[in-house]
This record gives C-alpha cells, structure tokens and sequence, in this order.
C-alpha cells in the first residue's frame, strides 16, 4: 500500500488507482483473466510484443490481430476500431510501440476505439517505455474513473533501471483497481524491490540523467545514421528500429564480428530491419564505429 501511495504521487493520480504486482507480465496476466468471462478474443497491432498472444492462449482467450501501418510504422487505429466485435474482452495497444518505438496519441486513440469497444471490455495501454516519450501520456484521477475501459500497464524497469527487480503497476479507476488486487498472491513483491522502487520514485535526478543519456545516444546513433543514408523509426523508446535494406547482410556481418547484440527484423516478419538499444553513447559507440566502416 506504501508503495501504491508513492507511485500515485509519481503518476498524479489517486492511491485507489494503483496496483503493483510482481512485474508488468504479472499485472496483465491479472487483466486477462479478469476480462475472460467478458469475451472470447483479445485484439492487438501485430507485429508487436509476444507476450500478450501467450498471456491470451493462457487464460483461454483468442488472439486475433491487426496489421499495422506499414509505410509509418505505427498503430492503424481506425483498422484496429474497425476490427472490434462482441467476443472482444480486451484490446492491447502498446504506447510506445514495442517494435518501433512510436507513440500514437492518447486522444487519437480513445476517439478510435473506445466508441466501439463492446459492453464490459477493456482498452489496455502497455506504457512500460513511458518515461522516455517526449510527449508523456497525461493521465489524471478524473479521466481514469470517466474512461472505466481503461488500464495503464507501466514498469520500473526500463528508465528506473530496476531490471530484475519484477516491479510492475497498473494505473486505472477504483473500482477495477480492486477486482485486481483480489487476484495478488502475498508477498508479491519482495521487501528488496519495494525499497528500491521507493528509491528510485523519489530520485528524480537519477531519472532525468537516464532519460537524457538515452536521447544522446539517439542523436549520436541517427546522425551517422542520416550521414549513410539509412533510414529508421522516430523512436519515442530506449530503442531503435532501423531499415537496413540491401545493406542488411553486410551490416548483419559486422555486428556479429564486433559481438554487438540486436533483435532481428525477421521475428516480426521485417526481415531487413533490426533493432538496437540506446541507453547510452557508451552503448551504441560500436555500432557508431561499425557502421563506419561501410562502404
């Protein structure tokens, strides 16, 4: 309960508004079972985050999937509204994308899709790269108990840093908020990641200098970048998807030369993209030199 008070006060909304759970995945396993008598599907963009098919499959609840705007990289919301039946308990829309990084706003997506959602269902926003948008989602006390369908997943993982910690928090209105806390186990979250989640909620200057290192390393990555003539997303994240194109294999082999870690394209059926972390200029300084030697 302290560490909901606290995280209210660092998201500007009300105690009775927040649930933590053990990781973000354990938050929106709660949400999925919770909406399973409301429906038989979720729906979501594909390509995205494979975890919610599986958190879907796993409490009994279809998975069906829209393709996403291919020329911007981004969520087809009036697609994704569309698509909307009565089977549909949920439908997840990730803010940043977690593929390419790129927000769609707040009010371009209620006026999309919360006309249409079915009686009971829920709009989940998966915000675990929140922080590091430029423009944050503004979420307020008021608009979480006037908008009931909707739940705001977010981590301390990711520009907390308190990776492995398992610090995840729903943000949503009262009401729901206690339909999931019924389904938290005791001791969720251990004392170790209570007191750090503390910690780093009240270190704002920690945080400031994470989100700042992050941008350097995005503007030293895209300038070399813009300099080869390779495109790539405007990432709203702490990560890069870039479009390799006929340069793929020869980009591909100097990576793995120089042991460099990456996602590749072809997990999310892009089969000439990859996508790098930013974190810092310390990060993607290989990857900076690597490039260079491109020809």
């Amino acid at each position: 309960m302290d560490l909901e008070a606290e995280i209210a006060r660092y998201a500007g909304v009300a105690p009775k508004q927040v649930v933590v759970g053990h990781g973000t995945t354990e938050i929106l396993d709660w949400i999925m079972r919770e909406q399973a008598p409301a429906g038989r599907a979720v729906l979501a963009t594909t390509p995205t985050f494979e975890l919610y098919a599986q958190l879907a499959a796993r409490n009994g609840l279809r998975f069906d999937e829209v393709e996403w705007d291919g020329d911007s990289l981004r969520h087809d919301l009036a697609a994704l509204g569309a698509t909307l039946t009565s089977d549909h308990a949920a439908m997840v829309v990730d803010i940043p994308h977690t593929v390419s990084g790129i927000s769609v706003p707040l009010s371009d997506l209620l006026a999309a899709v919360v006309p249409r959602l079915p009686g009971g269902a829920k709009l989940i926003i998966d915000n675990v790269y929140g922080e590091f948008m430029a423009r944050p989602l503004a979420l307020t006390p008021r608009l979480l108990e006037e908008r009931d369908e909707l739940v705001v997943c977010r981590s301390l993982s990711k520009a907390h840093c308190l990776l492995g910690a398992r610090v995840g928090y729903a943000i949503t209105n009262s009401g729901y908020a206690d339909r999931l806390r019924r389904h938290r186990l005791p001791y969720a979250v251990s004392a170790l990641a209570a007191t750090a989640a503390h910690a780093s909620l009240r270190d704002d200057r920690n945080l400031r200098r994470t989100i700042a290192a992050n941008r350097r390393a995005y503007a030293t990555l895209t300038a070399e970048l813009d300099r080869l003539r390779i495109g790539y997303a405007q990432s709203d994240a702490s990560f890069l998807l870039i479009e390799l194109g006929g340069r793929r294999d020869q980009v591909l082999a100097l990576l793995r030369a120089c042991g460099l870690r990456f996602r590749d394209g072809s997990r999310w059926r892009l089969p000439t993209m990859i996508q790098v972390h930013l974190i810092d200029e310390a990060t993607v300084a290989s990857l900076v030199r690597a490039l260079r030697d491109l020809r």
